[in-house]
């Protein structure tokens, strides 16, 4: 009998161990650090931001689900004018937030740096010298966010250096002729952004190869044109195959989706959309 009861001990334990842990959740409040919550999370777990303000400049260094109460609930500010997220953990992903004020020059609301399979999702992203910023980084996914209202803050005009790569809604850079593969660009609305709306490219050759931007909404990109959205894509030293279809750029008449420089290594695919959409006021 002692045996049996060792043996159905042992099976026991044997399928607990089969079973996989559950991802552990936190829950921060206005007043709470969501870097504190990050720091105290193991890869998997996931993060509730509540409603409010939070003042941070936050590192994303595991591979954790960032999930606020809706963008028009909770606002995550630069404190000084530096990147508000830096995610350099592979598989993670921030849902639900407006992210804004990294308003000095280089610097950006979301940075994404060598890190695999992210998600950004359900955002708005505002009030940066660069809303999204992709750099080595492979299988990025920006679905379904608002990124409007970025601007670089030095003084200038928009083709003097630093500004060449300031003042976007969402870039996907590489300095030294790396990789930013397969990145999906959907179902986003861009819009008032300095520069442009969507900018790939590099100081050297750089390979987005795979990358989609699909289902787009671009507008009045590119402040110092008040009457033409000549900066909605942008591509410098970019090489791949990269598909562009069904993005509305406002206005049809003298829109210019593509702006294409020193990349011929560079295959674009798709039926691009020059349809009108309403555009709102400026701020």
């Amino acid at each position: 009998m002692k045996k049996l009861i060792a043996i159905v001990i042992a099976l026991l334990l044997l399928l607990v161990m089969a079973i996989p842990a559950s991802a552990g959740t936190a829950k921060v409040v206005e007043g709470e650090s969501i870097q504190a919550a990050i720091d105290a999370a193991s890869d998997g777990d996931v993060i509730f931001v509540g409603s409010g303000t939070y003042a941070e400049n936050i590192i994303v260094n595991k591979s954790v689900a960032i999930k606020g109460a809706g963008s028009a609930r909770t606002v995550v500010q630069s404190p000084d004018g530096n990147t508000v997220f830096t995610v350099v953990a592979s598989n993670a992903s921030i849902t639900g937030l407006t992210i804004k004020d990294a308003n000095n020059v280089w610097q950006s609301g979301i940075f994404i740096s060598g890190a695999d399979n992210v998600s950004i999702t359900k955002n708005t992203i505002e009030r940066n010298a660069n809303g999204i910023t992709i750099a080595n980084s492979n299988g990025t996914s920006i679905v379904n966010n608002v990124v409007r209202y970025n601007d670089a803050s030095e003084a200038g005009d928009w083709w003097l250096w630093p500004r060449v790569d300031n003042g976007n809604g969402i870039i996907v850079w590489d300095n030294g002729g790396g990789a930013d593969l397969n990145t999906l660009i959907k179902s986003n609305d861009i819009y008032y952004n300095f520069k442009f709306g969507i900018f790939i490219g590099g100081a050297t050759d750089m390979n987005a190869d795979g990358t989609k931007i699909n289902g787009n909404k671009l507008y009045r990109n590119g402040h110092f044109s008040i009457d033409a959205n000549w900066l909605g894509m942008g591509f410098m030293n970019a090489m791949g195959t990269i598909f562009v279809s069904g993005n509305n750029v406002f206005p049809t008449a003298s829109g210019l989706e593509y702006w294409v420089f020193n990349s011929p290594g560079l295959v674009l695919k798709g039926t691009p959309s020059y349809q009108g959409i309403p555009v709102p006021p400026a701020p």
